[in-house]
């Protein structure tokens, strides 16, 4: 992890279709080759070594499109007091510990997924999800709905900068970035109706997780309830306020939304020993709505 000033956007990062798009097809490429070689009977030295061939292809590739992060940096910065702050030769690793602490176990995955197949209160993952060899596998707690959203509006979570990464549909860029349902009136303009719940949108897949945003504040009315929150987003300068903020309302927050990464805290501490334990979802594998795109 390093800051943005050091190791900027490139063509391909900021608009990654082509760079995906070719990806795939060298690694589809190179799955036939390796394939080709076991069924003809070559040793593993061999495939190993056209692995590492192939392998330092793709390395390239990415290299050339996305530039190749920095080992060390010098990074300066004013603190709170106004002062001028600098490190040389600083490293990511080192970075991450002194400026960024993040200590990723102490965050939890949560899904609102009023499914049949997804009891509540359960904790699931999905058969080839991961993509490191070794690592934990992903894991999601499904809460209902009233439970999932306290995650994204407990002060404890937003107002002491702890931010809330989560996952939604979003197929159009709202006006005035106000993500709200009832931004068109479809029954008065067309006279058609659209009621489908959020359970028949997911198994019917109306609804699929297609973007991801953070979650900055929250704006409670006087019971403690939200009334909006104040979504950070990557749409550029021409949608919401402030270049990159958008206001996001409850009906959406309740239609809209199916995951969250938040950080563990008194309105999840209920749901916490769900994280231990985990089965697959009853699907099981990348037709499952949650995982489309």
């Amino acid at each position: 992890m390093v800051p943005k000033s050091v190791y900027p956007e490139s063509v391909a990062s900021s608009n990654s279709r082509e760079l995906n798009q070719y990806l795939n097809k060298l690694l589809r490429q190179d799955a036939q080759i390796l394939r080709d070689l076991i069924a003809g009977g070559a040793d593993q030295a061999t495939v190993q070594a056209k692995k590492e061939e192939l392998l330092q292809e793709i390395f390239n590739y990415l290299a050339m499109t996305l530039g190749l992060p920095p080992r060390q940096f010098d990074f300066a910065y004013r603190d709170k007091d106004d002062n001028y702050q600098s490190e040389k030769n600083i490293t990511p690793q080192a970075f991450f510990e002194k400026y960024v602490g993040l200590k990723l176990s102490d965050y939890v995955s949560v899904i609102n997924a009023p499914t049949a197949d997804k009891p509540y209160g359960k904790s699931y993952t999905v058969e080839m999800l991961g993509n490191v060899v070794g690592a934990p596998s992903v894991r999601y707690i499904n809460l209902p709905n009233g439970s999932f959203q306290r995650a994204c509006h407990c002060t404890d979570e937003v107002w002491r900068n702890c931010l809330v990464w989560f996952r939604c549909w979003s197929s159009f860029r709202p006006p005035k970035g106000i993500l709200a349902t009832n931004v068109y009136d479809f029954t008065a303009s067309m006279d058609i109706n659209l009621t489908q719940d959020k359970a028949g949108r997911l198994d019917y897949s109306e609804s699929l997780m297609t973007h991801a945003m953070v979650l900055t504040g929250v704006d409670l009315d006087a019971d403690g309830k939200p009334v909006k929150w104040k979504v950070e987003n990557s749409w550029g300068d021409k949608v919401g306020q402030k270049v990159t903020l958008s206001l996001l309302m409850p009906g959406w927050m309740s239609t809209l939304i199916k995951s969250l990464s938040a950080k563990t805290s008194l309105q999840l501490k209920n749901w916490q020993p769900m994280k231990q334990s985990h089965k697959y979802l009853l699907l099981g594998t990348q037709w499952d709505p949650l995982l489309q795109k």
